[in-house]
């Protein structure tokens, strides 16, 4: 039969992994603030502005960080905030109880808390910085999306691309993934679609990358002066901020084509 000692080593366990999990919120912060930053930096160095359109880049900087973090501040509270929560109680049931009356089944309970608590941290920084995009660009990155998407079976992503690395910093391939990433997720919402396309191509003047689904479509008018609409004005933004163009055609019941063009980075044209 075990003592209340054999039950020490575990307790601390659980507390240590449960610190680790706050340092790696944090880190996730950091993470954030360092990429809007360089962000920044990056769009400031792309050339002299006009003082009006140095103040709407400003602007539009400002709309994406707060809306990236809002959605990461959304996304720990929903999924890591709820299971800690869990974590901290069944700790203070330990403590008042003690070790030995509060048994082997809720500290394997609190341990597997906290393991999937870690795993959701990991899945969130893995979103941020994905590893396929930091080792070999933006190209494999989004071959690997696609498949993912993919493999949930409610739309078939196809993607071909007429180049294989892009002259972006690492900053403006990690926006135009996230950028990727939200029209994925918008069609899959909201399009009832069932094929979509994606394309990057070398214009040999600039880059263009096209998304086109065959979904039930929308009024974008409308959907601009609607609140919703603050989904697509986000992401106007962040191509914006990347020195491009963002165009939307859509009907109802006739699909959405979205085709964003960029200039090549300094010292590339």
């Amino acid at each position: 039969m075990q003592t209340p000692a054999s039950y020490i080593t575990p307790i601390v366990v659980v507390v240590v992994g449960t610190a680790i999990m706050f340092l790696l919120v944090l880190s996730i912060f950091l993470l954030v603030i360092l990429h809007q930053r360089r962000m920044l930096r990056y769009q400031l160095e792309m050339g002299d502005l006009e003082a009006r359109k140095q103040r709407e880049l400003l602007q539009s900087a400002l709309l994406v960080q707060e809306t990236e973090r809002r959605r990461l501040s959304e996304e720990l509270h929903d999924s890591v905030g709820q299971v800690l929560s869990t974590v901290k109680l069944n700790l203070h049931r330990m403590e008042e109880k003690g070790l030995a009356a509060a048994g082997p089944d809720l500290l394997r309970a609190t341990r597997d808390l906290t393991e999937e608590s870690i795993a959701e941290i990991r899945r969130i920084i893995h979103d941020m910085y994905p590893p396929l995009l930091t080792d070999f660009g933006l190209v494999v990155a989004l071959e690997d999306l696609c498949g993912k998407v993919n493999v949930g079976g409610g739309l078939h992503l196809a993607f071909s691309s007429t180049v294989r690395q892009l002259p972006f910093p690492l900053p403006a391939q990690v926006s135009l993934y996230r950028i990727v990433q939200e029209l994925c997720n918008n069609t899959i919402r909201h399009a009832a679609a069932r094929h979509a396309w994606l394309t990057l191509e070398d214009t040999g003047n600039g880059y263009r990358l096209s998304f086109r689904d065959d979904g039930v479509g929308f009024d974008p008018e409308r959907t601009f002066r609607e609140s919703r609409g603050m989904g697509l004005r986000n992401l106007k933004s962040r191509v914006h901020l990347l020195g491009g163009t963002l165009s939307l055609t859509s009907r109802p019941g006739e699909g959405t084509l979205v085709v964003i063009v960029l200039s090549p980075p300094p010292g590339e044209e």
